[in-house]
């Protein structure tokens, strides 16, 4: 990826619970990933679009390093829409020569985020 990505903070799940899972769901305008192989007819090419919610801890903690945790199964983003939102999931195209095939895609993934300064992911709600 060479773009900046956007992110929203939201609720996985147990929203007005005092243990809710909060998840940042990352995405960007155009693909998020363009890879191509091969030339002339036997070029293919894969796009992935959409956005992923990965599951951020610690919360509700001041910290310098968050974890936040992508899990997929079976080429399903979990979770793909936060609590009280719409489905947002990736989708892979697939292009070989003039045929084009798409389907859901997920990530699993581990990430670690670094701050100069400390930072909280409050999750309570007023």
């Amino acid at each position: 990826m060479s773009s900046a990505l956007e992110g929203v903070v939201g609720y996985i799940s147990g929203r007005g619970t005092k243990k809710p899972v909060i998840g940042l769901d990352l995405k960007r305008e155009g693909a998020l990933m363009t890879a191509t192989c091969g030339s002339g007819l036997a070029k293919t090419v894969l796009t992935v679009e959409g956005s992923v919610i990965g599951a951020i801890k610690p919360t509700a903690k001041m910290t310098l390093e968050e974890t936040l945790r992508f899990t997929a199964s079976t080429g399903r983003q979990a979770p793909e829409s936060f609590q009280e939102g719409d489905a947002d999931t990736l989708v892979e195209s697939l292009l070989t020569g003039t045929e084009k095939t798409s389907e859901t895609a997920g990530l699993t993934a581990t990430v670690k985020l670094k701050s100069e300064e400390l930072m909280e992911i409050k999750t309570r709600v007023v």
